[in-house]
C-alpha cells in the first residue's frame, strides 16, 4: 500500500548508516596517509547484509553485518566508535552506537545491533498522515576518535510518499443481492484523512448508494471496522442514517476513527509476518431493533487489501486487492420448508392453532440477527374465514431453525361454516393461507408458502338409515310394520339446520292407523342441538304401505360449544338421535323409538396438511 519516490524504512537506515561509518573509516585512513605516518591502501565493503531480531509488544531488533576488506598487511586499531540515527520527519526511528571499531588484516565483520522503541511508528504515523501522506527520511552517522577527531556525516536523505486510502476507491460500482435480485448499487468511493493526533486519526469514507427496488431502503446508521492483520485499528458506530427512495441515490458520509496507539501493535505484526499485512475495510449499514443495534448485508466500503515490504533491501513495497468480486453484501432469503399444526388452548370463545414452521436461513449469523421473519396467516373453512392473525419473529438462527406461530380460530364463527358444511353435501374445504415477508433491516422480500389445503366429510345421518323391518304393536297386537327409515338434511343456515327423517309403514291392521306427535332429541356429546316435537300427523288406511315424513330442527347457533367439545375430546364426537312417535290404532295408543341411533365421529383436521383430510365415521 505504500508507493513513491523513494521507500526507506528502519532497515534500510540502519544498512546506510554502517555505509557511511565505512566512508569515515576510510577519511580517517586517508588522513593518516597523507601525513606520511604508514603507507596503507584504504578498506572496501564487500557486503551488507541487515535481518530483524527479536520482536515483542514494545520494541523491534535490528542486527546488521558489514563485511570489510584491508588490504593492508596490517590492521586499523579499534580507537573509534560510531553512531548512527534514522529518523522520518524528525522523529527518531532507531539509533546505535558500537566502540572500540578497528579492522583486522584481510576480511572483517562488523556487527551493529539497535532496538527500535515500537512506539515510535505512533509518533511517524502523525506526521505522515498530516504532511499529506509524505515522509521526509534522514540517515546520518557521527564517527568519533582519538586526539578529538569527530565526524558527523549526512548518509542518505530521501522523501517517500503513501496512498494508505487510494486503493479504497479503485474499481467499479459493487452490488446488494438479495435472492439474486440486484436491490442496491454502490459506487464513487472516497476516503480522506482527517487531522491526526497521538489518540486518535480521523477518516472519512463515503459512496454513492442507489436505490434499485421500486420501495425505499432506510438504514437507521453504519458502522465500521479495520484491521491490518488480526489488529482492529478502528471500530466504531455512527448514528447518522439514511432513506433512499425507489429509483434514486445518496450519498453516504461516515466519519471514522482510527486508535493511533494500535500503530505499534500493527508494525509489531507486520515484522513477525515476514513483512506482510492484509488491511480490510468493512464500513456496513446496520438497524435498531429494541434498542439493540444489528448489521447489515449492506455494505459502502468492504475492501481487502494485501501490502508487503522488503524494508531490509530496499524498501521495495506491493500491493493487490484481494477477492474483490464485485459484491457489495449478498442475502439469501429464508425458506419455509414445513409447517406443522397442533390445537392449542381451547376456550368457549377460541381455539387456538398453533403453528410449527420450519424456517431454513442460508445466510450467515452475522446477518441472520437482523432478518425479521412475517407471518400473516388465514385460515377459512368453506371460504368462511375462522382465523387471521400475524405473527413477528425476531432474528433466524442460520441454518434450520423452527418458529411458532400462534392464530385463534373464532369458535362463533362455527355456526356459519357448519350451515355451508351440510348444505354442500357435509363437506368442508379447510384452507390455511401463509404469507411469509422477510424484513433484512433496510428492505423487505417476499417468501413462498404453499397453502395448506385439506377436505373434511363426514357423514352424520349414516346412523339414520334402516332397512330392516321392525314390528310395531299396540293393545296386543301388530298394527304396523316399519320397513325402512332415511334422513337428509334440508337447507342449514348459521340459527337452524333442518332434517328430514322419513319412515316407510304398512299398515297391517283393519282399522286406519295414525302416527303423530315425533318427540326428538338431538345431541353431539354433552351439547343437545335439538330437543323438541314435530308437528306432523300421518293417517294409513288398513293395507296401506305409505312413505311418512317429519321435520326436525338443529340449533345450528349451537355448533359452537359442539366444537369446543369436539376439540377438548381430541376430536371425537358421540353423537345420539332420540325419536319417539305416537302410535294410535283402535282405541289403542302406543310409544315408538323410531330410528334411534348413536354413532362416533372422528376428525383430524390439522394433522396431514399436506394431503387430504379424510373424515371417519363409525356407526355404532
Amino acid at each position: 500500500m505504500v508507493t513513491g519516490k523513494y521507500v526507506a524504512t528502519v532497515a534500510g537506515k540502519a544498512l546506510a548508516a554502517v555505509m557511511a561509518l565505512l566512508v569515515v573509516l576510510a577519511l580517517v585512513t586517508g588522513g593518516l596517509v597523507a601525513a606520511g605516518v604508514v603507507d596503507v591502501a584504504p578498506p572496501t565493503v564487500e557486503s551488507v547484509e541487515s535481518e530483524w531480531g527479536q520482536v515483542t509488544e514494545n520494541s523491534t531488533g535490528l542486527r546488521t553485518q558489514v563485511v570489510v576488506d584491508n588490504p593492508n598487511p596490517v590492521g586499523l586499531p579499534g580507537v573509534l566508535s560510531v553512531k548512527y540515527t534514522a529518523s522520518m520527519n524528525d522523529v527518531v526511528l532507531v539509533s546505535g552506537k558500537e566502540g572500540g571499531v578497528g579492522l583486522s588484516s584481510g576480511e572483517t565483520t562488523i556487527e551493529l545491533t539497535g532496538r527500535m522503541d515500537n512506539d515510535r511508528i505512533v509518533q511517524w504515523w502523525v506526521d505522515h498522515v498530516n504532511n499529506g501522506e509524505q515522509s521526509g527520511l534522514e540517515i546520518t552517522a557521527e564517527v568519533d576518535g582519538p586526539l578529538g577527531i569527530s565526524k558527523t556525516v549526512p548518509v542518505r536523505e530521501a522523501t517517500f510518499e503513501t496512498d494508505l486510502l487510494g486503493h479504497l476507491a479503485e474499481g467499479g460500482p459493487t452490488e446488494v443481492t438479495v435472492d439474486g435480485e440486484t436491490v442496491l448499487r454502490v459506487s464513487d468511493r472516497q476516503a480522506s484523512w482527517g487531522q491526526a493526533d497521538a489518540e486518535e486519526t480521523p477518516v472519512t469514507f463515503s459512496a454513492t448508494v442507489e436505490n434499485l427496488r421500486d420501495e425505499p431502503i432506510s438504514v437507521d446508521g453504519f458502522g465500521y471496522e479495520v484491521k491490518m492483520n488480526d489488529v482492529v485499528i478502528g471500530t466504531g458506530e455512527t448514528a447518522e442514517g439514511v432513506d433512499i427512495a425507489p429509483g434514486s441515490s445518496e450519498r453516504v458520509e461516515v466519519q471514522a476513527v482510527i486508535d493511533t496507539q494500535k500503530m505499534a501493535d500493527w508494525w509489531a505484526s507486520h515484522v513477525r509476518n515476514g513483512e506482510e499485512t492484509n488491511l480490510s475495510v468493512s464500513v456496513y449499514g446496520y438497524v435498531e431493533d429494541d434498542g439493540e443495534r444489528q448489521r447489515l448485508p449492506m455494505n459502502v466500503v468492504d475492501e481487502d487489501i494485501a501490502f508487503s515490504t522488503d524494508f531490509l533491501a530496499g524498501g521495495e513495497v506491493t500491493v493487490r486487492p484481494i477477492d474483490d468480486d464485485g459484491q457489495s453484501g449478498e442475502l439469501e432469503p429464508p425458506s419455509i420448508t414445513g409447517i406443522d399444526q397442533q390445537w392449542g388452548q381451547v376456550t368457549d370463545d377460541v381455539t387456538e392453532v398453533r403453528s410449527t414452521v420450519t424456517v431454513q436461513n442460508p445466510n450467515d449469523g452475522e446477518f441472520g440477527d437482523a432478518l425479521t421473519v412475517q407471518l400473516e396467516g388465514t385460515t377459512k373453512i368453506n371460504d368462511v374465514v375462522v382465523a387471521d392473525d400475524r405473527t413477528t419473529v425476531d432474528g433466524i438462527d442460520p441454518g434450520r431453525s423452527t418458529v411458532t406461530h400462534v392464530t385463534e380460530m373464532d369458535n362463533s364463527k362455527v355456526p356459519e361454516w357448519w350451515a355451508r358444511h351440510v348444505n354442500i353435501g357435509e363437506q368442508s374445504t379447510f384452507v390455511t393461507e401463509t404469507e411469509a415477508s422477510v424484513d433484512a433491516g433496510f428492505t423487505t422480500f417476499e417468501v413462498p408458502v404453499q397453502d395448506q389445503q385439506g377436505v373434511i366429510e363426514t357423514d352424520m345421518l349414516g346412523g339414520l338409515e334402516d332397512d330392516e323391518s321392525q314390528s310395531v304393536t299396540a293393545g296386543g297386537s301388530e298394527v304396523a310394520v316399519i320397513h325402512s327409515t332415511d334422513a337428509s338434511w334440508g337447507h342449514a343456515t348459521p340459527e337452524v339446520t333442518p332434517l328430514t327423517l322419513e319412515a316407510t309403514v304398512e299398515n297391517t291392521g283393519s282399522v286406519p292407523l295414525t302416527l303423530r306427535e315425533l318427540q326428538y332429541h338431538v345431541a353431539f356429546n354433552d351439547v343437545v342441538v335439538a330437543d323438541a316435537t314435530a308437528p306432523e300427523s300421518h293417517v294409513i288406511e288398513p293395507g296401506e304401505t305409505k312413505t311418512i315424513t317429519f321435520t326436525l330442527h338443529l340449533d345450528s347457533s349451537k355448533m359452537d360449544e359442539w366444537w369446543v367439545s369436539h376439540v377438548r375430546n381430541g376430536e371425537v364426537t358421540t353423537a345420539t338421535f332420540e325419536s319417539t312417535v305416537t302410535v294410535e290404532a283402535g282405541g289403542y295408543s302406543t310409544q315408538y323409538d323410531l330410528a334411534p341411533a348413536e354413532q362416533t365421529v372422528e376428525t383430524d383436521v390439522l394433522n396431514g396438511t399436506t394431503g387430504t383430510r379424510l373424515q371417519s365415521i363409525v356407526a355404532v
